[in-house]
């Protein structure tokens, strides 16, 4: 009898962990994880500690910095269900823009041309500078014609400096592109006579008739390339 009283409390004892132990939850791990948001350059804008698995902290998502030359496309990632550290890049396209030689009205009696390493295509176009960039252009009269005037998308430019920088960003390309036209006028000051080099030139002077520069010469008239003309 006392051997069964024993084994009976010795089941009991048994029984009384076996429930315990199912009535114990298993341990488990809480995670918690760090989102961070980086802008231009990998320059950290914002951390978000101790999230937990499965939370959606876009709501934190910081309001991407503007960068000069720079626009802002999207981010590289979400925070909308976190398992894991993340880290989420702003992602940016430069502006790229066109330096064109304006086709209206014709620019007669010279031409532009753009110094290294740029250079016009046959659409007299350079397609796709990145902002922030300056161009150096010069304008190249023909024979007997100087500089007069610089425009840009159609507004006169404060100079007669035969060659200009023009640079390439925000501030100065309000319509997205940029072009440029030069005017030429016809330079009574250089003028060469050359209706004959080897003949005296005692007594040849310069005459404008109609707004064309002419030499007189013996009696005759000789245009700025020195064909005779009556």
């Amino acid at each position: 009898m006392k051997n069964m009283t024993l084994q009976v409390r010795n089941l009991s004892k048994a029984l009384c962990a076996l429930l315990l132990l199912v009535g114990t939850p298993f341990a488990t791990t809480v995670h918690a994880w760090t989102v961070t948001w980086l802008g231009f350059e990998d320059t950290e804008l914002k951390t978000v500690e101790n999230v937990q698995t499965g939370d959606n902290v876009n709501d934190q998502t910081p309001t991407p910095p503007k960068v000069d030359c720079y626009q802002f496309i999207s981010w590289n990632g979400s925070a909308d269900y976190v398992t894991s550290d993340l880290v989420i890049r702003a992602v940016y396209e430069q502006y790229k823009y066109i330096l064109s030689i304006d086709p209206e009205p014709e620019m007669l009696n010279g031409t532009i041309v753009a110094e290294d390493p740029f250079a016009f295509d046959i659409n007299n176009q350079i397609a796709n500078i990145p902002c922030g960039t300056t161009v150096t252009v010069r304008a190249v009269p023909q024979q007997g014609y100087k500089l007069s005037k610089w425009y840009q998308n159609g507004v006169e430019l404060n100079t007669t400096a035969t060659t200009i920088e023009i640079t390439l960003d925000e501030s100065t390309v309000l319509e997205g592109n940029i072009a440029i036209r030069a005017t030429f006028e016809q330079d009574t000051e250089t003028a060469i006579d050359n209706t004959d080099s080897q003949k005296s030139k005692v007594g040849s002077r310069k005459m404008i008739d109609n707004g064309q520069l002419f030499l007189i010469r013996d009696g005759k008239a000789y245009s700025i390339t020195g064909a005779e003309v009556r």
